[in-house]
Formats: C-alpha cells, sequence, structure tokens
C-alpha cells in the first residue's frame, strides 16, 4: 500500500461540529469519529471504472497513535493494493486500487477503528462488502438547474454563541439538479458544491446531491447545497447572518470522486426577498421563469467559450439538514493543523 499524501490530524476533528442538537437552544453534544465512513452501505454498486473510493479516516487519538489503514479486500479475501491520497474535499481521502476495478466483482473494504463497547474494548474492524457493475463514463452534463424561492419564516442558522443553532427570521433560495440518468450510478462517488455571488456557500460529502424529488429536509436549515437563506430580521452577533435579500447569482458544481475532469458547472439567477410576494426584475435578459412567490430566475450551463447552453425552470424543491456544512466551517478553522505523517 502507498501513502501518497499525508492525512491531516485537524480534517477528522469536524466531527466535533457534526454532533447534532436535538433542538435548537440545547447546546451541542460533539459526537466523536472514532472509525472511518464511507459514502454507500454494505451491498451497494459502483461503477467498474470508478477511480477512488471516498473515505473520512479518524485521527489516532490515543497511544500507540497509528494511522487507522483502510484495506481492500477481494472476492477471495485477498489485499489489493491501493493508494490513499488526500482528496480536495478537506477531511476526505481516496483509495484508489492501483490496477482499478474488475467488472461485475466482489469487493470488501476491511475498517479499522478505535470504537470501545460498554467495557471499553476496542471494537472489531468494520468489513463492508460492494460489488461493481459495468463501466461506465463520466456524466458529460448536468442536465437542468432548478431555482426557487421561499417566503419568510423562520429559519435555524449556525451560532458560536454556545449552542448549535438559533433561529432566524430568513427567506431561503431553493436548489436542485434535475438530472440525467448518466449520473445516477456515480451518485454515491459525487458531491455538490453551491457557490453563491462568486464565493463557495457550502460543500457537501460524497453522496449528497441536490436532486429534483429529494423528499428528505423538511427541517432544512443553514448553509446546505439545497437551499440558502437570506436574515430579514435582527442576527445575533455570533451566528450566520447568509447574504443579504436581492438577487444572488448561483453556480451549482458536481465532483466525483478520482475524477479528472467534471462536468461543466450550472448556474442561475433568482431573487430571494423578504417581502411576501418579492418583484421580478423586468429588465433581465434571456429566458426566465417566475415561480409562485414571484422570484426571478434565469439558469443555464457554463460552456467551455463562457457562453450559456441548456435551459431552466423554477419552483420550490426538496432540500435537507446540512450539518455537513457546519463540518466544512469548522474544516477552514481547523485548516492551519499539523500533518500527521504515518509510518
Amino acid at each position: 500500500m502507498h501513502l501518497t499524501s499525508p492525512i491531516r490530524l485537524a480534517a477528522p476533528l469536524v466531527a466535533v461540529v457534526l454532533g447534532l442538537c436535538a433542538e435548537p437552544a440545547q447546546a451541542c453534544s460533539p459526537f466523536f469519529l472514532c472509525k472511518p465512513r464511507i459514502p454507500f452501505f454494505a451491498g451497494a454498486q459502483i461503477p467498474a471504472s470508478a477511480l477512488a473510493i471516498p473515505l473520512q479516516l479518524p485521527a489516532p487519538m490515543q497511544p500507540p497513535y497509528e494511522p487507522i489503514v483502510p484495506q481492500l479486500r477481494d472476492a477471495g479475501g485477498a489485499v489489493v493494493a491501493v493508494d490513499l491520497v488526500a482528496d480536495s474535499l478537506p477531511g476526505w481521502t481516496l483509495l484508489k486500487p492501483v490496477k482499478g476495478f474488475a467488472d461485475h466483482a466482489n469487493y470488501t473494504l476491511h475498517l479499522p477503528g478505535f470504537c470501545q463497547d460498554g467495557n471499553g474494548a476496542v471494537l472489531p474492524p468494520d468489513d463492508v462488502t460492494f460489488t461493481t457493475g459495468a463501466k461506465a463514463s463520466v456524466p458529460a452534463a448536468l442536465g437542468t438547474l432548478v431555482l426557487g424561492a421561499l417566503p419568510p419564516t423562520m429559519v435555524s442558522v449556525w451560532t458560536a454563541s454556545g449552542s448549535c443553532t438559533v433561529p432566524i427570521l430568513a427567506a431561503r433560495g431553493t436548489v436542485a439538479l434535475d438530472a440525467p440518468p448518466e449520473l445516477a450510478p456515480w451518485h454515491a462517488l459525487a458531491r455538490a458544491e453551491l457557490w453563491l455571488d462568486g464565493q463557495v456557500w457550502t460543500q457537501a460529502v460524497y453522496g449528497d446531491l441536490p436532486l429534483v424529488g429529494d423528499a428528505q429536509g423538511a427541517n432544512d436549515f443553514g448553509r446546505t447545497v439545497r437551499s440558502f437563506f437570506v436574515a430579514c430580521g435582527d442576527v445575533p452577533s455570533m451566528a450566520d447572518a447568509g447574504l443579504k435579500p436581492g438577487p444572488h447569482h448561483v453556480d451549482v458544481r458536481v465532483h466525483i470522486a478520482g475524477a479528472f475532469n467534471d462536468a461543466p458547472y450550472l448556474f442561475g439567477d433568482v431573487t430571494v426577498a423578504c417581502a411576501a410576494t418579492p418583484d421580478t426584475d423586468a429588465s433581465a435578459t434571456g429566458d426566465a421563469d417566475t415561480d409562485a412567490t414571484g422570484a426571478f430566475a434565469e439558469c443555464g450551463v457554463a460552456a467551455p467559450d463562457g457562453g450559456r447552453e441548456g435551459g431552466c425552470s423554477a419552483g420550490s424543491t426538496g432540500h435537507r439538514a446540512g450539518w455537513w456544512a457546519i463540518g466544512f466551517l469548522a474544516l477552514a478553522l481547523l485548516g492551519g493543523g499539523r500533518w500527521l505523517r504515518p509510518r
């Protein structure tokens, strides 16, 4: 096995801010990452042409302070040679089989950790089996971007004042992909980024894509790839104030683990206002639709020549909780952490 890049010591501490609060008023209970995480469950299937499996590895916090080293095993139990490479997503590592995956084969991820049982004994490693299907091409397009706006309501946002979240009055913009079928085989190995007005709003973890029809996220809050918010009232000094009401430029980018090139990102514009019925931008050019709230939406896909392709539709869509985004914020603060070099 080759360790081609060091593992950041601070990265697994993302778990500190991933502890979910039962209620916004309660203090955060840290969630300690003591075993590797992967973006799929046992029995999942990935394309045989996949270049990498993303993992989140815990940092060694107790003697002998050896790094956690996962193994890839074939159907016969033999260890498959892999490279472990730091991913561009903070806190994640890519496991890359040196000779690639075989078609229609069975594999097992052997994942040791240092979680303990009730008596303080270290639990045995997890073995997660999965299969490969046929080779599949990475999608060349992401489909259509669907934007919408929701009227003001009480929204829970991240705060550093001692609790996980605090409610504020805010309106939200909603974001979803009407993705092509070619993206489906890659779902577990793909992650999305939401950019607003040229700045990163949040990066989702692998397997979390803002797809049209996603029924999860009725209690959505904070920074997610499915929505963003604009404050419509007073915001506590230590709370996330989001964006200002008005028009915002939206970019959605999708990256597949290990891929060298990504499909052109989708983009559009939507106005999120604090008025019950925000005014549309009558002077805007290009194809535009207006959703039930009157919010303006204009979408396209970035073309190689800087032009615009594709289409757009506007309307509300499902969205889910964005605690992973909080982890990203914490990692930004911890980015200056020391590097842990395995033996």
